[in-house]
């Protein structure tokens, strides 16, 4: 099983970022590789989307059911896609009214050997880099840092 932490001090509030994360239309303009986002279910306390990815002729998409405390965390569990497993955790702790904390936990295991080798090192790399990609939204988005 893979596992993947990455945390950051952001020079925005934790409802900024939350709202960032919790936009998942918005995904397809600024995550790698993301090429479309359909969200088909949306409450206060529970959003299901499902995100599609795209590198060359390899195509994935993933559905997640994410336990939503706003402006405080975002709880991701699979609903379909090529993994045996998949959980994520993205927590925002406020450190003061201009920055928070904001940290992402992931686990998966790829549903077979040849989703490992093909969608293995494009689904790494952008979970790697999602802290990073949400830094950057959020200077586009709200300016500064």
């Amino acid at each position: 099983m893979t596992r993947i932490q990455r945390s950051a001090r952001l020079p925005h509030s934790a409802a900024q970022m939350y709202a960032l994360v919790n936009d998942i239309e918005a995904y397809p303009e600024f995550v790698t590789w993301c090429v479309g986002s359909e969200v088909t279910e949306a409450g206060e306390h529970v959003k299901q989307a499902t995100l599609h990815f795209a590198k060359g002729a390899i195509h994935a998409s993933l559905t997640t059911r994410n336990e939503l405390i706003r402006d405080r965390s975002i709880v991701l569990h699979l609903v379909k896609g090529p993994f045996r497993h998949l959980s994520g955790t993205w927590e925002f702790q406020e450190v003061d009214a201009h920055s928070c904390d904001v940290e992402l936990l992931m686990e998966f295991k790829f549903s077979n050997r040849l989703f490992e080798l093909t969608l293995g090192p494009i689904f790494s790399q952008v979970a790697n880099g999602m802290i990073a990609t949400f830094k950057s939204r959020a200077k586009v988005v709200y300016g500064g840092g």
